[in-house]
């Protein structure tokens, strides 16, 4: 097929949107003629990428060098109109080409985010799919006080915006694509009544089961749950409603005394955290080690006793799929896409409430040995899924939910005939 892929955010070797970008092309690319719309902020790495890759089969195209993208990048906050403008030059560009090359089917991936416009799907007659997206987790108003008075401006306004742009921008973009993907449940609540067909279907790939990481955990022995030094990580861009000041304040609780913190990632919370370690007299526990390579973040999950997430209004959660596919146990909230993310006895899920540091607290104290390595969230599971949603999207009339879909099997290099209850999307044997 002839495939053309909207990423605006694309790039190897990178985590968060750029990282789901680039695994979107590569996998698309394996048995399909590429083009790509990305942005040019991203091309020196994304050219780079295509070359080691040798996906000779993918075209680039990169939008956003115009005067006026420019300028609105120059103003205070000015990324979403930024955006605004992309997705315009995109529409147009998208509908150029498939007047040039006519293309099979047209993929929105990234920005993933659920109540912005996706140009790409206004080209007319094509089977279209949009996202994974997210954005429909809200913070949770109990845990306010953990994000700042400033954190807490940020996402009134967050709310405010993003809610009025759904109703108005995200509704539609879910009616006019064939197949529209959410990230977790907030997005399935918020959309699925106006999607034609509609999977929770999370943002994340990892791609170091089985190798020396996974290794690493299959050999790691942990300490004595009780008594014994135990080590957790927190890994994100350290901002309000990531929660890093919750996980602070879950090491002052008595039932996490015999915890350390080691704190990967940068970012405006770093200062009020580290005043309120010092305020609770957890200080000289918690490291902050800063931004680091990611093969350095690897490690540390492949020895870590756990990695503690409490974000707030998480899409999808790459560092937690990592942390599964390593082994590590994750302790995390039940909301968003960490409760999609970690099934099972991957981890341990605590519901937000204004108890939240002593309830995380106690969830470290319940963590056990580390876990086998998963390959829940690998490349060959995501393989497996893009080829059967790209097989949903390209056939006739695709099925409303409740019907029956083509399924494949990790690692296989064709859609078979078999077919499977919409309802079985990720099982969990995978």
């Amino acid at each position: 097929m002839k495939v053309l892929i909207s990423a605006y955010a694309c790039a190897p070797d990178t985590g968060s949107e750029p990282g789901a970008g680039w695994e979107f092309v590569r996998l698309a690319a394996e048995q399909h003629d590429v083009w790509v719309l990305s942005c040019a902020t991203y091309r020196d790495r994304f050219d780079a990428g295509l070359k080691a890759a040798g996906l000779g089969n993918v075209t680039v195209e990169y939008l956003g060098d115009s005067e006026t993208a420019h300028r609105a990048r120059r103003i205070p906050h000015g990324t979403v109109l930024y955006c605004l403008i992309w997705q315009a030059q995109a529409r147009r560009r998208a509908q150029a080409l498939h007047e040039e090359i006519g293309f099979d089917l047209v993929h929105h991936v990234t920005f993933g985010t659920d109540w912005m416009p996706a140009g790409v799907l206004g080209v007319p007659a094509v089977p279209t799919i949009w996202g994974p997206v997210g954005g429909a987790t809200r913070m949770p108003w109990s845990a306010w006080r953990w994000v700042g008075f400033r954190g807490l401006a940020e996402e009134l306004a967050r709310d405010a915006i993003t809610t009025v742009m759904r109703r108005l921008v995200g509704r539609r973009m879910a009616g006019r694509a064939d197949v529209t993907l959410v990230q977790n449940r907030d997005g399935e609540a918020a959309l699925r009544p106006w999607a034609n067909y509609l999977e929770v279907f999370p943002n994340v790939i990892v791609d170091h089961v089985g190798g020396r990481v996974a290794e690493a955990s299959a050999e790691h022995s942990p300490d004595s749950p009780g008594g014994a030094s135990r080590r957790a990580v927190f890994v994100a861009r350290l901002m309000p409603w990531k929660g890093l000041r919750i996980a602070v304040a879950a090491l002052a609780e008595p039932a996490a005394a015999n915890w350390s913190l080691d704190i990967y990632g940068d970012g405006p919370e770093r200062a009020p955290a580290h005043r309120l370690a010092v305020r609770l007299g957890v200080a000289d526990r918690i490291r902050f080690l800063g931004q680091v390579a990611h093969a350095e973040v690897l490690e540390a999950l492949s020895e870590a006793d756990a990695l503690i997430a409490p974000s707030l209004h998480e899409a999808a959660g790459v560092a937690i799929a990592e942390a599964v596919a390593s082994g590590c146990p994750v302790v995390t909230v039940d909301r968003g896409g960490p409760d999609v993310v970690v099934e099972g006895d991957a981890g341990l899920k605590v519901p937000v409430s204004s108890r939240l540091p002593r309830d995380l607290a106690q969830a470290l104290a319940g963590v056990g040995a580390r876990r086998p390595p998963s390959d829940r969230w690998s490349r060959d599971t995501f393989r497996a899924q893009v080829r059967r949603i790209y097989a949903i999207a390209t056939t006739s009339g695709a099925p409303r939910p409740g019907a029956a879909i083509p399924s494949a099997t990790p690692g296989d290099d064709r859609i078979d005939g078999a077919t499977e209850p919409v309802s079985n999307l990720w099982p969990s044997s995978l």
